[in-house]
């Protein structure tokens, strides 16, 4: 019986190899979007068949024809139903253990395959039941599951069942998605930055890259705009970052070796930094959550992290003159007094009528953004400008605070409210 069986063996592995070599190189690459359906992992590790509607490999030649090619009589490895809606599958379950190729392909994903098994029965419990968000997996677990699955080859066939793929969407997916529905309220916002900060904020524009900070620039159009007291400014083009600087981005130049207490970047600033001079003058950031803005940096200090930038860039990058940061807060319009347009919005700005009392994470209201996709040129924080109460006058006594801030009103942060109380030092 043991001849018999070897012989056995040897007779699948065979034909299973013959088979194979006819499918060809687009074929032999099909192997695991085939197998991959045509087979589950018991809880004790077993390998066994599972039958799949054919149809779910139309359009894939290349799948198609390794089907055929298992199909054949001189292979009888793979059966087709013969019904209206033809199904696939193992002929026997002694190809699963007997052909070297399939069986390490199966060891390699043993894990991965009980996994996929796993996440399809608890997409189809999740659809079945409304799909509640308590059902769906958090990041700290899904993510991992992703990186296995897409390891083993069987994250892209799972994602092209909607259903669970659907399920399968990255938390931080999900969570940017909600904000970008609408209707979300400010608490809501307020936990949604929180979590993804906690979780890895994967937007660009809001983190560092290789030490630096990752700004994403949004070009603004040229025009022309009114300051009070000071008459018209014409506004050439140029570009500006879509988010406030964040706390991340911020404190690499806090962290630098080449960085804040560099005297490279303080030139005819005051407060120039000395040795042993503790970092961020008035304190420590409020708001610790790497995706928030960067509070309490006074202008001199923002003034140095532009020239450390500029280095670091290999362009320049500096505070935006106000003519320049009033144009982009109208959104490039004449008529608009908020970034939305001409009127007050409840709902899209994080100032004092929203209730937070505090900052949010950069980008919380896309509702409220420019329409050059700029976001937070209203609440939130005050944004300095290079120039003070004269806008002509680059080296303010007094800056020029912009946007209003979380504790402050829907007229603070008109585009052309101008906050002239700012000390530069403070």
């Amino acid at each position: 019986r043991s001849e018999a069986f070897g012989g056995l063996k040897g007779v699948i592995a065979r034909r299973a190899d013959r088979a194979f070599e006819r499918t060809g190189e687009a074929g032999r690459a099909a192997l695991p979007r085939v197998f991959s359906h045509l087979v589950t992992v018991q809880d004790d590790g077993t390998a066994t068949r599972r039958r799949t509607d054919k149809a779910r490999w139309a359009g894939d030649a290349a799948a198609e024809t390794l089907i055929a090619e298992f199909t054949k009589q001189d292979s009888r490895l793979l059966v087709v139903g013969p019904d209206r809606r033809p199904t696939v599958e193992v002929a026997h379950e002694a190809l699963l253990r007997e052909w070297p190729l399939l069986w390490d392909w199966i060891k390699d994903r043993r894990e991965a395959l009980r996994l996929r098994d796993r996440i399809v029965a608890e997409s189809k419990a999740w659809a079945e039941q409304g799909q509640p968000a308590f059902l769906l997996w958090k990041h700290e677990r899904l993510a991992p599951a992703r990186a296995l699955l897409e390891e083993a080859d069987l994250l892209e066939p799972l994602a092209r069942d909607s259903q669970v793929a659907d399920f399968l969407t990255p938390e931080a997916d999900r969570l940017l998605a909600e904000l970008a529905h609408g209707g979300t309220d400010h608490t809501r916002r307020e936990d949604i930055g929180r979590r993804l900060s906690e979780i890895g904020d994967p937007r660009p524009g809001v983190g560092v890259k290789n030490g630096v900070p990752d700004l994403l620039w949004r070009p603004i159009p040229a025009g022309e705009v009114t300051i009070e007291v000071h008459g018209r400014f014409a506004v050439a083009p140029f570009h500006l970052a879509a988010y406030p600087v964040t706390y991340a981005q911020y404190q690499t130049f806090l962290d630098a070796e080449d960085g804040y207490t560099s005297i490279t970047w303080w030139d005819g600033l005051l407060h120039e930094p000395k040795s042993g001079l503790q970092l961020r003058r008035y304190g420590p950031q409020l708001r610790r959550y790497a995706n928030h803005p960067a509070d309490r940096v006074i202008w001199y200090d923002a003034i140095a992290f532009c020239r450390w930038l500029s280095y670091r860039l290999g362009f320049e990058v500096r505070l935006p003159d106000e003519w320049e940061w009033q144009w982009a807060a109208q959104s490039a319009h004449a008529d608009f007094v908020y970034p939305w347009g001409p009127e007050w919005r409840e709902g899209v700005a994080n100032t004092w009528e929203a209730g937070i009392g505090r900052t949010t994470a950069v980008g919380m209201y896309p509702e409220g953004r420019n329409l050059q996709d700029v976001y937070d040129l209203a609440g939130t924080v005050w944004e300095w400008c290079r120039s003070g109460y004269d806008p002509r006058n680059t080296m303010p006594e007094y800056g020029m605070g912009h946007g209003g801030s979380w504790n402050g009103d829907q007229d603070s942060a008109r585009a052309d409210h101008r906050h002239m109380r700012f000390d530069p030092n403070d």
